[in-house]
């Protein structure tokens, strides 16, 4: 593990905040969130620009420290779509990763919120 990366933490404050006061949202925010963390996956998997996610409708801002340092994504599992027990959306995923010539397979978890854009980062705990 890398450490917490310190750049996250106002990303990851808003998203808590945010999703404290969102107590009844919905299967459909679970789906959409869903949908989103895929949609920026796949994106990142073809090898796109982050750009082309703030495009979509809602706009989509996805946060992944491997993928800004250039790392590849080879593919991707969804494995479960759940509320933390603060109330924010989040979505377990297992990633294969190709970085400086090495692959590795890592699990990792994205929290999210979905307000007028979505906003998916990954927890340094994870």
């Amino acid at each position: 593990m890398l450490g917490h990366p310190r750049h996250l933490w106002p990303v990851l404050s808003a998203l808590v905040a945010l999703a404290a006061g969102c107590g009844s949202e919905s299967q459909q925010d679970l789906d959409l969130v869903r949908d989103s963390v895929e949609a920026a996956l796949e994106t990142w998997k073809k090898a796109e620009r982050g750009d082309a996610l703030m495009s979509r409708s809602p706009p989509i801002k996805f946060h992944d420290d491997d993928w800004q340092r250039g790392a590849r994504l080879i593919d991707y599992e969804l494995t479960k779509t759940y509320r933390d027990t603060d109330g924010a959306p989040r979505c377990a995923v297992t990633l294969s990763i190709q970085s400086r010539g090495k692959s590795k397979t890592i699990k990792v978890t994205y929290q999210a919120t979905t307000s007028s854009k979505i906003v998916i980062a990954r927890d340094p705990y994870s």
